[in-house]
């Protein structure tokens, strides 16, 4: 059942582009708390929000990859 979904046009057109949108903004996001905190010399917890930033980044980008036909998931990552 689970793999059906996961194959059908639904997922890869709506669900998959969602999801990365959502990494994406959460990357971003992530990003700039990072670089609000180093700026208030706040530099003990900047690599800890650094490592879940290029966590996400890397998840997000892996599903762009892994799915180059799909020019919507190139969309939403953008």
């Amino acid at each position: 059942m689970v793999e059906a979904f996961l194959t059908s046009p639904l997922f890869a057109l709506v669900v998959l582009p969602f999801m990365i949108f959502c990494a994406r903004i959460c990357d971003v996001t992530l990003g700039t708390i990072r670089v609000i905190f180093i700026s208030k010399g706040i530099k003990y917890l900047a690599p800890i929000i650094g490592f879940f930033e290029v966590i996400i980044w890397l998840l997000a980008i892996g599903q762009v990859m892994n799915n180059l036909t799909n020019i919507v998931a190139y969309i939403s990552y953008s």
